[in-house]
C-alpha cells in the first residue's frame, strides 16, 4: 500500500508533467483575422490575432515537451528557441534525471488541456494563459515497462511567455490549484 508521501510525490510528478503534457483535444478558440486588400487583383491574407500567436506558441512548446516526456532529451535544439531561461534549465534538468534513472511517460487517453484564458499585456510583449490540465500518465522504466507511478490529477495552471527575438518563448508555469482526480477547472 503506498505511502501518503509516495502518493503526494506520484501526485507532484504527475502534476509537472501533466503542467506540460499535450494529451488530448485543446477546446480553446482559434483567433484569427482575415484582411482583404483592394489592389489591381484581390488578394485575402489571415493573419493571427496577438492571443492566438500566443497560444499557437503554447501549443508548439505542449507537443515538443509531450514528446520529450517520452523521449527524454534535455539537449534538443528545440528547447531554446521555445523557451526561456530560467525555466529552460528547469525543463532540461527534469529531462535529465528522467533520461538518467531510464524513465518515460506513457501519454493516458484520458489526459486533455484546455485554455481557460489568454491575456496579452497591452505593451505586447508578454501574455499569461491559464489552462486546465488533466494528467492521466504514467511514470514508467524504459527498459521493464514497469509502472512506477500512474494516477489522474488536474490542474489550473498560469503559463507566462514573453515575445523574445519576434517569437512567443514559454517564461515560467506555476500551478495554481490541483485537484485528484478529473475535476473542471475555469
Amino acid at each position: 500500500m503506498p505511502t501518503s508521501r509516495r502518493r503526494r510525490a506520484v501526485r507532484t510528478a504527475l502534476a509537472a508533467l501533466a503542467l506540460a503534457s499535450c494529451g488530448g483535444e485543446d477546446s480553446s478558440d482559434a483567433r484569427e483575422t482575415t484582411t482583404t486588400t483592394a489592389a489591381s487583383s484581390w488578394s485575402t491574407s489571415t493573419t493571427l490575432s496577438p492571443e492566438a500567436e500566443v497560444e499557437a506558441a503554447y501549443h508548439e512548446v505542449e507537443a515538443l515537451l509531450a514528446e520529450l516526456g517520452q523521449y527524454p532529451d534535455p539537449d534538443d535544439p528545440r528547447l531554446p528557441t521555445l523557451v526561456l531561461e530560467p525555466e529552460l534549465s528547469e525543463i532540461r534538468e527534469s529531462l535529465a534525471q528522467a533520461a538518467a534513472a531510464n524513465h518515460t511517460y506513457e501519454l493516458g487517453e484520458e489526459s486533455s488541456h484546455r485554455i481557460v484564458s489568454t491575456s496579452v499585456a497591452p505593451s505586447g510583449d508578454t501574455a499569461i494563459l491559464i489552462v486546465c490540465t488533466v494528467g492521466a500518465d504514467r511514470l514508467v522504466d524504459r527498459d521493464t515497462g514497469t509502472v512506477i507511478a500512474e494516477g489522474v490529477a488536474t490542474i489550473k495552471g498560469e503559463v507566462s511567455y514573453r515575445r523574445h527575438e519576434g517569437r512567443w518563448m514559454l517564461e515560467d508555469r506555476r500551478v495554481l490549484e490541483s485537484w485528484d482526480g478529473i475535476v473542471e477547472c475555469a
